[in-house]
């Protein structure tokens, strides 16, 4: 690729800082039961919770027959009065060692099941004494602790029921052997806690898996299991935090026949020049192996650049999806560059890590450690800037609004990078997942009603859906046959999130690349014709070098493809930063949609187009450099959003940037209608505990925004709406308010849309004349 006639500006600004609270803060309004006597509530509590300390003792003494360590801890189960929630600030108390465990709503009740170590059950009645204490009322003569305490209906122990914690119900069948997940306790030493539930799983012959996944606050064993096994045995220790149902991964693949000749690739092979620093991008594809003996791949990847997470699985491509995925990751879609004659330049190269075996599903591991494994197998082979696909998928992982699987979690954990001081931040491309052809009859209703697949929900990945501009075949061969999709339309093949309805979880998928269409006949009867397929290499060279294919999993590709030229273009730009472009240089141009046109759609239709196609389709040209009529500004920066003081952790800063702003030539064109794209990307840390029943508050470590001045807006007024510490203080607990953002409706999706998950994007449309004002922005919680 030539050099850039027109780079972006990589902006080195130092943004004014200052001491930031949430302008909105929390609201206040929480409903109280007020139906019972305080006096007879608390006493009725009092006597709950005396019988389950009751009843704790059998568990002790269970303990001691069994020669299990009789001082660890217990479990309550709090259950709500129906419609009403529980205060769940109330129940953790870290001096003392408790910790909410999960959260569950059920027919309008909700269960929060707490931990409670060994001799601290006393917080819990001194919380009740003072609820009785009339002399420790409020100043407003409401009982200390109501918040608390007012909407509790039963206190118990805890049963395994209340810690299955998946959409699935609780097994009936006690007896059945089942494949799960044990999500247990940190608490003050993992390892201490692992080692005492493998020893009581074996004496149980409780099969475990010999990896574990570790996130911050749990470890997550695979374990084979009856209810009644894990009754008999886990309920004797005080590690437990969740159990789920494993989630499976396929390893099949689409299976496709080659269309085109040998002598098509040996004409593209000899145009392809491959650039002098190409071994300091690596796009690694995580799948099933790739054949380095394709014309196409040969001067890209060599032997060194394979590995597996078995040794005996071998390196090669077992199945032909892993070399299909590797020459679109390296060329893109090969039907229009091998009519082309143009030469190719190559500033990237390919890594392979097979993370499939030849034979079954990976029975005993866990998918999140198999991921985790085959990265580090990848950086051990030297320090390169790398890009990660993955295309592989789990369909039997019910994902009802978003919520996070261990897979998907580890996934964060990975971008995020945090288990090592030095450890580096990564970037995955994942695909979204797709229907299978029973389901793309009825499309594309059944595009909306299915969900993408584990683990395409992870927040910090992008994950990459399908569209089509495939139409054309051969009508006079097929002449009852037509396109499922029309041109500019999603993928016959691609899943969505729209089915995830009121969810607060990030819009998936991120983008749409090219993935091929569908025909179908009269009959019903469809078929992916070669014509409507994206054409790639074929591991099987001895019979064919070409393939086709559609799917997510070949848009996946492209786009990681795009990925690694950027990360090539620009070395010294974070992953963030890498993702934040390719999302930005996406519209839906493509999509037959445009801005203007979208602005005027109720926020339903809105959410609909962001859960389909994301952010749109990127354009490559776009992510690498301005234009004569357009011009992208870059920052890089970080900003420390929590402190901790005395009084806890508390919301720590808020970053102004002022920046070089054309306002002469805004103002020359006064009149005319201009638009500005914002893009803000960042990574979380993931906390996949399932704390609250939506859990975006707390899944994610912080949840960043972005805001700007208005067009008549003060600079002063400016910084008061967008942080309270601005603000005059009238009172007690209040502040000056009315500081509403009167232009909100000039942005496409507005803050209510554009604020969820770690990337927001967003589209002013104004005139220049009000445009030329705008100088100034703001990043914040």
């Amino acid at each position: 690729m030539p050099d850039l006639e027109y780079p972006h500006f990589l902006l080195r600004l130092k943004p004014n800082s200052e001491k930031y609270t949430n302008p909105t803060g929390r609201s206040s309004e929480f409903p109280i039961y007020l139906g019972k006597d305080p006096q007879s509530k608390g006493k009725d509590l009092r006597g709950q919770l005396e019988k389950a300390g009751a009843d704790f003792l059998e568990i002790v003494n269970l303990r001691k027959q069994s020669s299990i360590q009789e001082d660890l801890g217990m479990f309550l189960t709090f259950e709500s009065l129906e419609g009403y929630e529980l205060w769940l600030t109330s129940f953790s108390d870290k001096s003392s060692g408790i910790e909410i465990e999960n959260v569950q709503k059920k027919n309008g009740k909700t269960f929060v099941t707490v931990y409670i170590p060994n001799g601290k059950l006393s917080v819990f009645f001194k919380k009740i004494e003072q609820y009785l204490d009339q002399s420790k009322n409020t100043e407003k003569g409401n009982p200390k602790n109501q918040k608390l305490l007012n909407n509790i209906e039963t206190i118990k122990l805890s049963t395994l029921e209340n810690f299955w914690n998946d959409n699935d119900p609780f097994p009936e069948d006690h007896n059945n052997k089942l494949l799960l997940e044990i999500w247990l306790r940190v608490g003050d030493d993992r390892s201490e806690i692992n080692s005492r539930f493998r020893e009581v799983a074996i004496k149980s012959e409780i099969l475990v898996s010999d990896r574990f996944l570790s996130f911050p606050e749990s470890s997550v064993f695979k374990v084979t299991a009856s209810i009644n096994q894990l009754k008999s045995s886990v309920m004797l220790l005080d590690c437990l935090s969740e159990i789920r149902k494993s989630k499976e991964t396929p390893a099949s693949f689409l299976d496709m026949t080659p269309m085109e000749e040998t002598d098509w690739v040996l004409d593209l092979r000899n145009r392809l020049e491959i650039h002098p620093d190409h071994r300091d991008v690596a796009v690694c594809i995580l799948d099933t192996g790739v054949n380095v003996a394709h014309p196409l791949l040969a001067q890209s990847i060599e032997e060194n650049d394979l590995d597996s997470f078995h040794p005996e699985w071998g390196k090669e491509d077992h199945h032909g999806h892993g070399t299909s995925m590797a020459g679109l990751a390296l060329l893109g879609d090969l039907f229009p560059i091998l009519l082309s004659s143009s030469s190719i330049e190559l500033k990237h190269r390919l890594e392979s890590i097979k993370i499939l075996p030849p034979k079954g599903q990976n029975p005993k591991e866990l998918f999140g450690i198999i991921t985790g494994e085959c990265v580090s197998r990848a950086e051990i082979k030297g320090n390169r800037r790398r890009l990660f696909h993955l295309a592989i998928t789990a369909p039997d992982f019910q994902i009802l609004i978003g919520e996070p699987s261990s897979w998907s979690a580890a996934l964060d954990l990975l971008a995020f990078g945090v288990k090592e001081e030095d450890e580096p931040k990564r970037l995955f491309f994942v695909s979204a997942g797709n229907l299978i052809p029973e389901q793309i009859k009825n499309y594309p209703t059944a595009n909306r009603e299915t969900s993408i697949e584990d683990p395409a929900q992870a927040w910090n990945v992008i994950t990459v859906g399908a569209f089509t501009e495939k139409i054309n075949f051969e009508k006079s061969k097929y002449r009852d046959w037509a396109p499922v999709a029309k041109t500019g339309n999603l993928s016959p093949t691609s899943t969505t999130t729209v089915s995830w309805n009121q969810s607060d979880w990030p819009f998936k998928p991120d983008i749409v690349m090219e993935g091929g269409n569908f025909a179908k006949n009269q009959r019903e009867e469809l078929s992916s014709f070669d014509s409507l397929s994206i054409l790639t290499t074929n591991s099987a060279i001895q019979e064919r070098l070409l393939f086709p294919i559609v799917g997510t999993s070949a848009a996946t590709a492209q786009a990681t493809r795009y990925g690694a030229i950027l990360s090539a273009e620009y070395p010294d730009f974070w992953p963030e930063t890498i993702r934040g472009m390719l999302i930005h240089s996406a519209d839906y141009s493509a999509l037959n949609l445009d801005y203007s046109n979208i602005q005027k759609y109720k926020k339903e239709e809105r959410k609909k187009i962001l859960r389909t196609y994301g952010y749109g389709v990127p354009d490559l040209n776009s992510a690498l450099e301005s234009g004569k009529n357009s011009c992208t500004m870059i920052i890089q920066d970080s900003i420390s959003p929590f402190v901790k003081g005395k009084d806890g952790i508390s919301t720590n800063e808020i970053l102004y940037y002022s920046l070089p702003w054309p306002k002469s030539v805004l103002q020359e064109f006064s009149t005319e209608s201009v638009q500005l794209k914002v893009t803000l990307s960042y990574f979380i840390e993931p906390n996949p505990k399932r704390i609250n029943a939506k859990m975006t508050s707390t899944y994610a470590c912080c949840g960043l925004r972005f805001g700007s001045i208005g067009a008549t807006e003060s600079a002063i007024r400016f910084q008061k709406r967008m942080n309270r510490n601005s603000r005059e203080k009238i009172g007690k607990g209040k502040w000056e308010t009315g500081f509403s953002n009167s232009e909100n409706s000039n942005w496409v999706f507005g803050s209510t849309l554009r604020d969820q998950g770690s990337i927001h994007s967003d589209i002013w449309i104004g005139s220049a004349a009000d445009l030329a004002t705008k100088e100034k922005f703001v990043y914040s919680l």
